[in-house]
């Protein structure tokens, strides 16, 4: 006769834990986990029905998201005027991050060849290992030329890297430091390099809006 075999309960327990533990890693919210398990728990027979059938999730208030306005903006490229290496990079890689909504790794990343003057796109190399050209205005195509002709007399210039600090390749950690000590000699509040994100998906929107504003006008 077979019989079945059930794990003990303290098996079970860390079986949970591990699984909770794996989802976390790739993302999922506790939430997410909570309704994964009591679904797996209906569906396995241990409970009858989800305790949360009749309840309805909390509102929750939308938080703002920070964007860089204007005055800011004009402040902190302010602080990079003059002719001076650092000055050069640091003016044309806030005007690729306001252009082009790049993460921080993504610009950071960027080669000398990466770059498309006469198509005004930098390609980079996305979450995924996706690829995707990003456009860029005049003003920020005019502020690469410059740095790059500075770029031509650093000490690291035979690196294929677009963006050189003092010893080498510009890290992640050191864009971060730039914006500080940029957002120190503007007087504004600290800048993080994903708040350039926010403004350029604000800005996106902002102006799809109007032209359908004015699409439907017409």
């Amino acid at each position: 006769m077979e019989t079945t075999r059930t794990a003990p309960p303290d098996a079970i327990s860390a079986l949970i834990s591990d699984w909770k533990v794996s989802l976390r890693a790739r993302g999922r919210s506790r939430q997410t986990i909570g309704s994964y398990l009591i679904k797996w728990l209906v569906d396995e027979g241990e409970v009858t029905h989800s305790p949360m059938e009749r309840m309805s999730p909390p509102t929750v208030p939308e938080q703002p998201v920070p964007v860089l306005d204007d005055g800011a903006l004009a402040s902190l490229l302010a602080s990079c005027k003059g002719n001076t290496f650092e000055n050069r990079r640091d003016s044309a890689i806030i005007r690729l991050l306001v252009d082009t909504g790049m993460r921080a790794g993504e610009i950071c990343g960027l080669s000398v060849e990466d770059l498309d003057f006469e198509h005004q796109v930098a390609h980079v190399l996305g979450k995924g290992g996706r690829n995707r050209a990003c456009p860029f205005g005049a003003k920020t195509a005019d502020a690469l030329r410059r740095y790059i002709r500075f770029r031509a007399r650093h000490v690291a210039a035979g690196l294929t890297d677009l963006w050189l600090g003092k010893k080498g390749r510009l890290s992640d950690s050191g864009l971060r430091q730039m914006l500080e000590r940029r957002c120190i000699d503007a007087d504004i509040p600290p800048v993080h390099p994903h708040q350039f994100r926010h403004t350029f998906a604000h800005d996106w929107l902002a102006s799809a809006a109007g032209c359908a504003s004015s699409s439907g006008s017409a």
